[in-house]
């Protein structure tokens, strides 16, 4: 066997492989998350000695403690090189479709709050290796030696076998060593995506991060308590937030103690101190089968310090590179019954494959759904909840690159849709379009066919209603046959159609080709959008919007919901001063539908014009020059003009323009000089010293020292300028 984790001191290898095993035999049940009836299976593990696994504690701790605060609130990209065991002339092996959907079932795990691992593949090609000895019998620990020199030493080695000579195995893995060994684990192809990507393989990784089976037994039995008393820290898989775990510790004790969705722990087994257990049967380091599956927080604690610890090591490294692709374009989401088909325009030669990614908000969010093969470009979602808006993207599976990722496309699954017990398409037993308020909403549309439920959502265009107000329609049908058609609209926006939401229906089957009439939409309606739901059948008039009929189809549309539009009214009052070169802010006070036009008239020059006024109250500014008087002119929104009043007074304070002229310098002939001031009617002098000279009505100065000298000029409407001049002297004798 390979070393685990060696100390320093001199010991001979340590090792540590983990067997899951299964048995041979899968009976076949129905699954939500992942197969909720899978085979058991055991462990075989040569367990690390207590010394050696307090070594391995301490170096990931010191790693984890080592990285920088963000470490673990962000993504860290892991690769993975795929190895695929195959018969000598290529056939045979695990398919490419299987490869990609099951990492990405396994990514979703990996992820908690947005942030943790993600995994992703390395290269544009798996390595094949073709040999019928290995893919007919992989000897468990023999043949590692033989597919060692595959190994890459700058990502985690993953081969998938077609099978053991140990016929119960089911994959093996090794806890973080630096040796290249250790990022090796085998995976067998167990023939079932769901199970081996939200259970076989995520465990595996989980192992290969430092995670122990939730019921180890190795470094002590786990006690239940938590709290004084507890040794979490020291027993069990050594994590405290995952309930001790008696499987496999008593008689019984086994995956029959789970039932149920959700999955319920039913047996009733009591630790050394009496005390019951309570273990997590959906823990993906468990032993359960469960039709949900998880980690705890303790657990992705552990994971990142493990990760941490990986990047410490140097027989290899973790940074293998991201393929660089165009991104995938034209993505489109489409409701079928029982799915959501989403497609894509395939725009690279080198990716190994795509993940799909799904979220409830359009930026953020995104969880791996599943994956695909290159050169596929639909997938369908067959996991997802009524009456919710999904958004979907793809991204190649071995590229890391935000610029590879395609844009989104959006689908809201409904509550329910209609069945029909036969294909109406040969005889033309369909809906080939809808028209609302003379908006062509489809046209020609063909048949939605049986694998769709004879269904079809169109989301990329709507139609546009005004709540209180009635809405005209026409539907076209297919045939010259007689149908029925009734139209439903969720007006309340539940994700039901319910009986007082049917707006329409046919009073009786005809042949004619379309069917027309109203909708009346109620003035209650606050959805901004709502869907409507359009069933024809044959030979009968529908009445209910999730019922069974013979032939026919069922659309579903979007309408866009308008509040009903009011008059506006506008106002403004007011008054204001300011002085010559000032703004002064005046308010519109605005009631009905935004949004606004508005004109404002002005006594003193041409009218101001806004539009697209979206709230009230609305703030402009004016700066006349003179005193001014402003009153609305009119109003408008789409409903039309509306009415206006008010006015505001802007008064404006000109300032006076000071002037201030010396008589001429002083000289010796010349003792003093006389200052005139003008402007104004009152004047304020004051010397250089800002020492007040004289103020009143008197304009002049007379002054007998040189210097500079200011006036402050006052005009009758109490504004105020000021200027200043300097006074010379020429006194000097002549020689």
């Amino acid at each position: 066997m390979p070393t685990i984790y060696l100390t320093n001191s001199n010991r001979s290898g340590l090792f540590l492989w983990y067997l899951l095993l299964f048995f041979v035999f899968v009976l076949p049940r129905t699954v939500t998350a992942q197969l909720a009836n899978s085979p058991g299976f055991q462990c075989a593990t040569e367990n690390i000695p207590s010394a050696d696994r307090q070594s391995l504690e301490a170096a990931a701790a010191k790693a984890l403690s080592a990285k920088a605060p963000g470490f673990t609130t962000t993504i860290t990209y892991v690769p993975i090189r795929p190895h695929i065991i195959r018969k000598t002339d290529g056939t045979g092996g695990y398919s490419m479709a299987s490869l990609n959907n099951v990492l990405a079932l396994t990514n979703k795990y990996y992820l908690q709050n947005g942030s943790g691992i993600q995994f992703y593949f390395s290269g544009t090609t798996p390595d094949y290796i073709d040999n019928t000895t290995l893919y007919n019998q992989y000897r468990q620990n023999t043949d590692d030696a033989t597919v060692a020199p595959r190994d890459v030493n700058n990502a985690l080695n993953q081969y998938y076998v077609h099978a053991f000579n140990n016929t119960s195995l089911g994959g093996y893995a090794q806890f973080p060593a630096n040796t290249v060994a250790s990022t090796r684990t085998i995976i067998l192809d167990e023939g079932t995506d769901l199970d081996m990507g939200n259970r076989l393989v995520p465990h595996e990784l989980g192992h290969t991060f430092n995670l122990l089976h939730t019921h180890e037994p190795f470094y002590g039995n786990e006690l239940v308590t938590r709290g004084a008393g507890a040794n979490c820290t020291t027993a069990g898989d050594l994590v405290c937030d995952t309930p001790a775990d008696p499987y496999g510790h008593f008689t019984g004790a086994d995956d029959a103690c789970v039932s149920g969705c959700p999955s319920t722990y039913i047996c009733s087994f009591v630790d050394s101190q009496g005390n019951k257990y309570q273990p997590l049967p959906t823990n993906i380091m468990s032993y359960y089968f469960p039709c949900t599956h998880d980690f705890t927080p303790g657990q992705y604690d552990r994971i990142m310090a493990g990760l941490a610890l990986r990047q410490t090591h140097t027989a290899y490294t973790l940074d293998a590179p991201s393929t660089v692709m165009t991104a995938p374009s034209n993505v489109v989401a489409t409701m079928i019954k029982g799915g959501v088909v989403i497609s894509w325009q395939d725009n690279s030669s080198t990716e190994m494959g795509y993940f799909i990614e799904r979220s409830t908000n359009p930026t953020t969010g995104f969880l791996p759904i599943g994956g695909v093969g290159p050169n596929v470009t639909t997938f369908t979602d067959a996991f997802f909840t009524s009456h919710t808006t999904y958004y979907y993207r793809v991204k190649p599976s071995n590229s890391t690159e935000g610029s590879s990722i395609s844009p989104t496309a959006l689908a809201t699954s409904p509550s329910c849709i209609p069945s029909f017990t036969f294909d109406g398409c040969p005889y033309n037993l369909m809906i080939t379009g809808v028209a609302v308020n003379g908006t062509t909403l489809s046209q020609n549309s063909g048949c939605s066919p049986a694998t769709s439920g004879f269904y079809t959502s169109f989301t990329a265009v709507s139609g546009t209603v005004t709540a209180g107000q009635s809405v005209t329609f026409t539907v076209t049908k297919g045939t010259s046959y007689k149908m029925g058609g009734t139209i439903w609209v969720d007006l309340d926006n539940n994700g039901l159609f319910d009986d007082s939401e049917r707006l329409y229906q046919m009073p009786s089957v005809n042949t004619a080709s379309t069917f027309s009439g109203s909708l009346a939409i109620p003035i209650s309606t606050t959805a901004a959008t709502i869907a409507m739901r359009v069933v024809a059948a044959y030979s009968t008039i529908p009445d209910d919007p999730c019922n069974t009929y013979d032939y026919g189809e069922t659309e579903d549309y979007l309408l866009v919901v308008n509040q009903p539009c009011s008059i506006p009214v506008a106002s403004l009052s007011g008054a204001t001063i300011i002085s010559t070169g000032q703004t002064a802010t005046l308010s519109a006070s605005l009631t009905g539908t935004a949004p606004y036009s508005l004109t404002v008239n002005t006594s003193s020059g041409p009218p101001i014009t806004f539009s697209g006024i979206a709230a009230s109250p609305f703030d402009f500014t004016v700066s006349p020059s003179i005193s001014t008087t402003y009153t609305l002119g009119n109003v408008a929104n789409s409903c039309g003009p509306g009415t206006v009043s008010g006015t505001a007074l802007v008064t404006v304070n000109c300032l006076p323009v000071p002037g201030l002229v010396s008589s001429g310098p002083l000289t010796c002939t010349q003792t003093s000089v006389t200052l005139t001031a003008s402007g104004g009617n009152s004047y304020t002098f004051t010397n250089a010293n800002g020492v007040l000279v004289a103020s009143g009505p008197a304009n002049v100065l007379v002054v007998s020292s040189a210097g500079s000298y200011s006036v402050t000029v006052a005009n009758p409407g109490g504004c105020i300028s000021t200027t200043s001049t300097i006074v010379t002297s020429n006194t000097a004798p002549l020689l």
